[in-house]
């Protein structure tokens, strides 16, 4: 198994890299990469951003908000969480036996109490160590997860909740929320380039495990498809727009004001107050990234 280490810390050069690993030809065999990222939200394929987390916060605190490639849920990254992706041929696809080999690392690190849920998450105990997401094609299939090795728990409350009051009615995948735990509450001094090691001799049945292949922040810049790719997990298109239509309801100072959404901007606007029911037209067409502040200041000035 090649074992490969990004040294980005950009969410979408990231995801592209998996990406790009994804669609090449598998039949070479298993890669195992492993990558940090900088602060950001990563949500699945067909969830809605709006029900996820708090979009505007995460906007407004540089927090990156990027859709996966894969299904599963929201997740909170920062330089405290290990991300890996098994990118496998297809008649390789064994969910079970790859998270074993990451469980087997986490309980060699220290923590016994490790085991996998019937949806393919790691719990230590009774709260939730690691979130894992799959894809697949016709030729490959993709198994990542992403570790709480020392995430700041903070943030990660703060960014994963939505704005009190809002009431997000949408099709999409639902994030199950449950309480989670870091391993470094249970093993203070923990690197994640500890587990890395760890699990990368799991992978490789203790051959060749510090054998990392780097790959330099930067160098693949100059990659068409690693750059169409990027542009693709940064774009509001990729992002926003593939959101299904949704209504929102939020609360404000003149009663309740419900929208209608449709790729990520207000399709119809409707302010219940206790004497009338306004439509506000104008709100039409705007983006729902718009923090809710100025959304409401324009509710206000009308």
């Amino acid at each position: 198994m090649r074992i490969l280490w990004s040294e980005y810390r950009d969410p979408a050069a990231n995801a592209a890299l998996e990406e790009q690993l994804y669609r090449a030809d598998a039949g070479s065999g298993p890669v195992l990469l492993f990558y940090h990222n900088d602060h950001a939200v990563l949500f699945g394929r067909n969830q809605n951003p709006w029900q996820e987390c708090h979009v505007s916060w995460c906007r407004r605190e540089g927090i990156a908000l990027l859709r996966r490639l894969s299904g599963g849920g929201a997740v909170y990254h920062d330089a405290g969480n290990l991300n890996y992706a098994f990118i496998l041929p297809r008649a390789a696809y064994d969910p079970d036996r790859y998270l074993g080999l990451v469980i087997a690392a986490l309980r060699q690190a220290g923590l016994p109490a490790v085991s996998q849920s019937p949806h393919f998450s790691l719990w230590c105990g009774q709260r939730k160590i690691a979130g894992t997401a799959f894809a697949l094609n016709s030729r490959t299939a993709l198994l990542h997860g992403c570790i709480l090795v020392h995430t700041d728990q903070g943030r990660l409350r703060a960014a994963l909740q939505t704005p009190p009051g809002w009431e997000c009615q949408s099709s999409g995948v639902a994030s199950v929320r449950v309480p989670v735990t870091t391993m470094a509450e249970h093993l203070p001094g923990i690197t994640t380039t500890a587990v890395a090691r760890l699990i990368a001799e799991h992978a490789q049945e203790g051959k060749n495990a510090t054998a990392m292949e780097i790959i330099p922040a930067d160098s693949r810049d100059v990659d068409s498809a690693f750059l169409a790719f990027r542009d693709k997990f940064r774009s509001d298109a990729w992002t926003y727009e593939r959101t299904a239509d949704f209504t929102l309801k939020i609360p404000c100072p003149h009663g309740l004001l419900n929208l209608g959404i449709t790729q990520g901007r207000i399709r119809r606007a409707v302010l219940h107050s206790s004497s009338r029911i306004t439509d506000l037209p104008m709100l039409q067409g705007c983006p729902l990234t718009i923090p809710e502040d100025q959304l409401l200041a324009l509710v206000k000035a009308i």
